[in-house]
This record gives structure tokens, sequence and C-alpha cells, in this order.
């Protein structure tokens, strides 16, 4: 056997806790005891002085720095997260859940998957759901643990859930129920009646709608000889804006089916993309295209917020029999 390094040598302490590597922990009976009933049990359960645990010492280490009033050990990877839930759930140990949240918390960005296995495995159903929402700010093809051997429901769930957002997100492309109206929106988004009258801006860079739904609000201009009834027919209207607006949504389509969410397509540079050769309207469309496009993110959102979050638990609980006795 070979002891701990400090704080874990101090041959005044009244415990000592071996790892499965033969590493002995000398450490205070009161603190661990005081951390939860079970590690108490476990605390008097020694034999021949020593108190047997299923970690190795480095993993041992990690955890008793979390117990002890000791600076907390930094960096901390999602696998060390894991082994300290573990541990927390095994033995009960209330005080060490809001660390795990912490830490879970902070890799939300970098790894949403294995927040998502480690949130749903150990009962953090909340912390689960922030990690699926997460997961939306990466393509499906990154999603992929770096620091973790993940669950197949974890991965199932997560895949599932962002396909699906990926299909609400990329129809709003299509959809045309979140246009402006046109009084608000007649410098971009124009109306081509079947008699020829119309309020095209520019004829130079006016492009059908490549969806084709007539536009509910329309420009109908106000003459005495014409036929209301026959103006006022939908099937006979067209929908017409700068081929740049249709270019920006289709390339919206594409995106958005594997990385939904609006801040995927939504930076200037993606929305200005598609180049323009109208030297007519092309100063005074840019930053009405930018408008639309936000107005485009709201209802991206709106879209990818109806679909339902996974069911953030695990199926089975834990073998509380397990490696941790």
């Amino acid at each position: 056997m070979s002891p701990a390094g400090p704080p874990f040598d101090d041959t005044s302490a009244d415990l000592i806790l071996r790892s499965t590597d033969g590493v002995d922990f000398r450490v205070s009976k009161n603190i661990l005891s005081s951390a939860s009933q079970a590690l108490a049990t476990k605390a008097n359960s020694s034999i021949q002085g020593a108190v047997n645990f299923a970690q190795d010492s480095e993993t041992l280490d990690f955890i008793l720095r979390h117990l002890y009033p000791v600076p907390l050990p930094t960096p901390v990877t999602l696998s060390q997260v894991s082994l300290l839930a573990e541990f927390a759930k095994f033995f009960n140990v209330m005080a060490l859940e809001s660390l795990i949240v912490r830490y879970l918390t902070d890799a939300l960005d970098d790894d949403p998957i294995g927040v998502y296995s480690i949130a749903i495995t150990y009962g953090h159903k909340d912390t689960a759901e922030k990690a699926a929402r997460s997961s939306l700010k990466h393509s499906i093809f990154d999603l992929l643990s770096s620091q973790l051997e993940i669950t197949e429901k974890s991965y199932k769930d997560i895949i599932k859930y962002h396909a699906e957002c990926g299909v609400a997100a990329s129809a709003v492309a299509s959809d045309r129920k979140w246009f402006p109206p046109w009084e608000q929106w007649g410098r971009l988004i124009w109306t081509s009646n079947f008699d020829g009258s119309s309020n095209i801006r520019c004829k130079t860079c006016a492009a059908p709608d490549f969806i084709n739904e007539p536009p509910v609000q329309i420009f109908l201009p106000q003459t005495p000889d014409r036929d209301t009834k026959q103006s006022d027919d939908p099937q006979k209207r067209t929908r017409f804006a700068p081929w740049r607006v249709w270019d920006y949504l289709r390339r919206s389509s594409f995106v958005l089916a594997h990385h939904p969410t609006s801040k995927a397509v939504t930076k200037d540079d993606f929305v200005m993309e598609s180049r323009s050769d109208c030297s007519d309207c092309i100063l005074g469309t840019r930053e009405d295209i930018l408008e639309f496009s936000r107005i485009f993110a709201m209802a991206v959102e709106k879209a990818i917020e109806q679909v339902p979050l996974p069911d953030c638990v695990e199926d089975e609980d834990e073998d509380e029999d397990g490696p941790m006795d």
C-alpha cells in the first residue's frame, strides 16, 4: 500500500480509505460522515483499519477534494463529472448536486450530448433539457461527445430531437404565413396581379416566389374599371421580391435542416451572400433584407419551440448494488 498525497496524508486522521490500486487516503471520519448517512455507514465498515472504495486513486482524490474544505480541482472533464455524479447518487451526497449542475452547465456549449447523457443518467432533468436545446447550436453531423462514451438512449434522444427541429426550422423557409404584411413591407415583398398591375419597385431584380402560394395581403390599385371579384382571385396573384430574398430562403432551408438555429442563418455575411447585379436597388434593399432575416429568425425560433423536448428520464435506475459498494 502507498500513501496518498496532501491533504490526504495526515497521520492524525482517524480513517483510511483505500482505492482499488492500493493507495491509502487518510481522512476525517466526521467530514466523511457529515456528507451523507450512506457515507457514515460506509465509514464504519472498516476492515483492518481501512475502508475499501471502488474508485482508483485518481478518482478518489478528485471526489474527496469536493468533500473537503480545499480548493476545487481545475480543469474538470465531463468524464470526471460523470464519476462525481455516480458517487453522489450512490451515496446520496446532496451537497455535491449544485457543483455537478455547475460543471454540466459550464460544458453545455462545448459538449451538449455528453452533458445530456450525464444529466439523464443521474436525474438532472432541467439540465438535460438545456443540453437538448444547446445541441441545436451544433450541426447534426458534429453531435459526438469528445469526452464520454455516451449511452445509446442519449444519442438517440438528441439525434431525434435535433432532426425534428431541423424539419420544423427548414419548413419555415417554405412557409409564408409569417411574412410581414405588404402594407409594412411593400418596399421588399411585392405583388403582381392578373391584370398586370403591381407594386414591384425594381423590375430588374424582381423574381417570383419559388413557392406557389398566392399572397394573402396584396397590392390592389383602386381603379374604377377594375373587376374587383376577378382581381381579388388569389390564384391570379404572384408574389415577387428581389431574387436574393428567395435565394436567401432557399439557402436557409438547407442549413436549418442540419443546423436548426436562427443564428446559423442570420449573420450579415450569410444573409447577403447572394450577389446582386442590380444597381438600382441594392443600396436601398440591404437593410430591408437584413431586417427581413430577423423576422424570419423569430419565425424559425417559434417553430423550434413547438418541437417537444426529449423525455429526459433514464429508462432504468442504476443498480444500487453496483460497483460503488
